[in-house]
């Protein structure tokens, strides 16, 4: 009986130090986000794309205007260039062809970004 309670007291403790290890690996790595996370945004001012300039200027899109200036307007504020200077060369539908968990983990990671 003496061996079992001495067995029992060891796992408990063991296990009690594998918690607390995990709960300050825990809190390393939330660390470790605040400190990348702000040097990442600091150091990211470039913009992601350059320009989109136009194939054809005088193609009309012919009731698409109101998608046309959406996406240009998103362009813009993404880079942080005025309008002006956005030009849409062409819009492609592309189908999705992923699956649901996939599109739901990039959501999560984006939103995580932001």
């Amino acid at each position: 009986m003496e061996k079992l309670m001495f067995g029992i007291g060891v796992a408990i403790i063991c296990m009690a130090i594998v918690f607390l290890v995990l709960i300050g690996l825990n809190y390393i790595i939330k660390l470790e986000k605040l400190i990348f996370r702000k040097s990442k945004t600091k150091s990211n001012q470039a913009p992601l794309v350059d320009e989109v300039k136009a194939a054809d200027k005088g193609k009309s899109y012919e009731g698409n205007d109101e998608i046309i200036a959406v996406i240009s307007a998103a362009i813009a504020a993404v880079i942080g260039r005025p309008y002006s200077k956005i030009i849409v060369r062409s819009i492609k539908e592309v189908g999705i062809n992923t699956p649901s968990w996939a599109l739901a983990g990039r959501q999560e990671q984006m939103n995580e970004r932001l």
